[in-house]
Order: structure tokens, then C-alpha cells, then sequence
């Protein structure tokens, strides 16, 4: 068990981390080629594109858990494995058409009434691009169910190996598309082949793991009315949660200028970038706290040695920043100016992320018990704060004021989980 944990961890981070690297790559050339406030468009697309794929976010992790424990009571290509599958099809296929029609049919009203539009983009060109991502939206939606499987049945090398393979296709190439085309246009375009390809690619490997070919199977509406209590919980959970991590972006989009939305973003996805390196673990440990639930004194060992790792990881990643933090901005944006407005902000940030990161031992320890209500009403309080309190502390700070807002609500979520942690120690 313990050397499949450790290729699990190993080839979780391999995928994580080339996901990480691909937009962080490409963000000098599409800001260099595009300018800032093209960039700030971007970011917009980006962040209604990750609040409404957040859905999967909740599902996902109920998916991942049944998925699992039905593999190892059944057998993996046994019948109660395959009809999920099957029935999770029809269900994400639902909310991707759903879901893509909805932004379309918004897409002129965002673009007219709430973006904070430059001269550089005209409200025609938004509308267009947020119709694009439409049709991306749906795409990776439903592009994203069989991963859940995967991670269920321990094929994370085969599925982390696809994931690195489509960001070196999607950034990598995308690079291009910018710089020959010089068009935001064409790069969702790009994104949107890829998409197709990498779910092409899952969905043929999901098969092949229960022994199905195709689309054979029809889909049960018993499996899905027994998913729902929990799918509902943890998905509304996740999209407040989300809507939390992006709320400040969307608030941002309407107080400010692209160009300050596009500085703000630079600094939000190199923080949640940092973020997303602990979900690898979280991937690889959760199957293995199911097998040794019974386990108490082993439950109690893996947490204290995981709150451990991560107290220590995040005392030293702000010495680090606060160290080397400028130099690193300016050696990777290259542009000293850029580098110096993102620094204070990232810094404010990464405080938060961190202590998102401590907090995330007690959200697994909810999830191995099922308890989908405590992430549930940490998530409406951070979506209450976030909104009662970013625009006030915008208007009066600017882009250190959204930066602050997401510090204190994750101080929050930590200190909420502190009455998880008193049942292991």
C-alpha cells in the first residue's frame, strides 16, 4: 500500500505541476504579445469560465468516494461501477449543454453592463469571446467526469500523464497562436480543440478501466437520486466556495480597469497555482484514509503527520517569498514595473493560500465522514463576507483591498476547522 501511495503522490504532482506550469509560462508571452488590458480580458473570460466549471468541484469529490468504494466492494468492471459511470454521463452531459447556453445567452449583457471596458476592447469583441467560452465551458464540464473514476481506481499515472500532455498542447501551441495571430479569439478556439481531445482520450481510458466500450450502458435515474443529497451539498459547497475565489475578480471587473484586473490576476493565479500543488496529495491520500477508515490510530498518525508537513511547507514558502519573492516576479514577467505592483498584492494572497492549506486537513477529515454540512456553511460564510466586505475594502484599497478580503476568509475556514481536529488529538 505504501509504495502505491507514493506513486500516487509522485505522478498526482507530476500532472499537477505541469498544469501549473503551462499557464505560468505563457502569461509573459500573452501579456507581452497582447498588451494589459487585452490580458485583463482574458482574465475575465478565465474566471467566469472557472466559477461555472465549478460544479464538477462538488460532484467530483462524491464521485471520486462512490466511485471508490464500489470499485473495491463490486470489482472494478463490475455492474454497479459501469452503471454509475453510465448514469454520470448523462448527468454531466446535461449540465455541460445547460450550462454553455447559459453564458452564451449572457454573454452581451456581461459584456454591455458589467465589464469596465477599455478603448483597446470594444463591447462587440467581449461578447464574441465570452461566446467562445461558451462552448469551452461545456466542453471541459463534461470533459471532466472520468477523472473521477481514475483517481477512484489508483490509474493516476496514465491520467496525470494525459493531463501533462494536454498543457504542453494547450499552453505550449497556444503560445503560438498568440504570437502568430495576435487574437484571443483564435487562443480559445485552440482551447477548445484541446479540450475535445483530452476528454476523447479520459473517456477512452474511464472504459477500458470497467471493461465497457463506448456509450453502452443507459443511464438510471435511481443512481443518480441516491448521488443527489450529498452531490448537492458538496457542489453548492464548492461553487460558494469558488464563487469565493473568484468573487474578488468579478468585483474587481466592475470597480476597476482591465489593466488593474489584469495585475490582480497575474497575482491570483501564481497564489492559487501554489494552492493547486496540495491537491495532488489530497487525490492520493483520500482513497488510502478510505481503506484504513476503521483505523483510528492510523487516521490519527497520517493527519498529525500531514497538518505537520503543512505548517512547516508554509512558514517556509513566505520566508522564501519575502526573500526572493521580487527578483522571481521580475525574472518571470520580465518587466520590472508589472513585477513591482503584483508583489505586495501576491504577498497578502499567499497568506491566505497558506492558511487555505492548513485548513484543508480538516476539510478531508469532513470528507472521509461524509459530513458535507461544515464545508457547506463555511462556504456560505465566505461567500457573505467576500461580498459585504471586498467592495468596501476595494474602493478604500484598491487591488490590496480584494487581496485582503481573501486572507480573512480563509482565516475563517481555518478557524472553523479547528473543532475537526479535536477528534484526533
Amino acid at each position: 500500500m505504501k509504495s502505491k501511495l507514493v506513486e500516487s503522490i509522485f505522478f498526482n504532482y507530476f500532472g499537477t505541476i505541469a498544469a501549473a506550469l503551462g499557464p505560468l509560462l505563457a502569461l509573459p508571452v500573452y501579456l507581452g504579445v497582447l498588451g494589459k488590458a487585452q490580458w485583463g480580458m482574458m482574465s475575465v473570460v478565465m474566471t467566469i469560465m472557472a466559477l461555472l466549471i465549478m460544479v464538477d468541484g462538488g460532484l467530483s469529490q462524491v464521485l471520486v468516494r462512490e466511485f471508490a468504494l464500489r470499485s473495491r466492494e463490486h470489482g472494478q468492471q463490475s455492474q454497479p461501477v459501469r452503471s454509475l459511470l453510465a448514469s454520470c454521463q448523462a448527468l454531466y452531459g446535461a449540465l455541460a449543454v445547460a450550462l454553455a447556453l447559459a453564458l452564451a445567452m449572457s454573454s452581451g449583457w456581461i459584456a454591455r453592463h458589467w465589464l469596465n471596458l477599455t478603448a483597446d476592447v470594444h463591447s462587440q469583441e467581449a461578447t464574441q469571446l465570452l461566446m467562445t467560452s461558451a462552448l469551452l465551458v461545456g466542453t471541459q464540464l463534461f470533459a471532466a467526469l472520468p477523472r473521477s473514476l481514475l483517481l477512484a481506481v489508483d490509474l493516476h499515472r496514465p491520467l496525470n500523464v494525459s493531463i501533462a500532455i494536454g498543457h504542453v498542447f494547450r499552453y505550449g501551441v497556444g503560445a503560438g497562436v498568440v504570437w502568430l495571430w495576435h487574437s484571443l479569439q483564435w487562443l480559445l478556439v485552440w482551447y477548445v480543440i484541446v479540450a475535445v481531445a483530452e476528454g476523447a482520450v479520459r473517456y477512452a481510458m474511464a472504459w477500458r478501466a470497467v471493461g465497457t466500450h463506448g456509450w453502452r450502458g443507459s443511464a438510471s435515474w435511481p443512481e443518480i437520486r441516491y448521488l443527489l443529497p450529498g452531490a448537492v451539498k458538496m457542489s453548492l459547497a464548492v461553487v460558494l466556495s469558488g464563487l469565493t475565489t473568484q468573487m474578488d475578480k468579478l468585483i474587481l471587473t466592475k470597480m476597476v480597469t482591465l489593466d488593474q484586473v489584469g495585475i490582480y490576476a497575474i497575482a491570483s493565479s501564481a497564489a492559487l497555482g501554489l494552492l493547486s500543488l496540495t491537491y495532488p496529495m489530497i487525490q492520493a491520500i483520500f482513497p488510502t484514509l478510505l481503506a484504513v477508515h476503521g483505523n483510528k490510530s492510523q487516521i490519527r498518525k497520517i493527519f498529525l503527520t500531514w497538518l505537520t508537513l503543512g505548517v512547516a511547507g508554509a512558514a517556509l514558502t513566505m520566508a522564501l517569498y519575502i526573500w526572493l519573492g521580487h527578483a522571481v516576479l521580475n525574472l518571470w514577467l520580465r518587466n520590472d514595473e508589472i513585477a513591482v505592483a503584483v508583489y505586495p498584492v501576491l504577498l497578502v494572497l499567499l497568506i491566505g493560500t497558506l492558511l487555505n492549506v492548513i485548513y484543508q486537513v480538516g476539510y478531508v477529515g469532513w470528507m472521509l465522514e461524509a459530513n458535507y454540512r461544515m464545508p457547506l456553511i463555511i462556504s456560505i460564510c465566505s461567500v457573505v463576507l467576500t461580498a459585504l466586505l471586498t467592495p468596501v475594502l476595494v474602493r478604500h484599497e484598491g487591488i490590496m483591498g480584494a487581496a485582503a478580503g481573501w486572507l480573512l476568509i480563509n482565516a475563517l475556514g481555518l478557524l472553523l476547522s479547528l473543532s475537526w481536529f479535536r477528534k484526533i488529538v
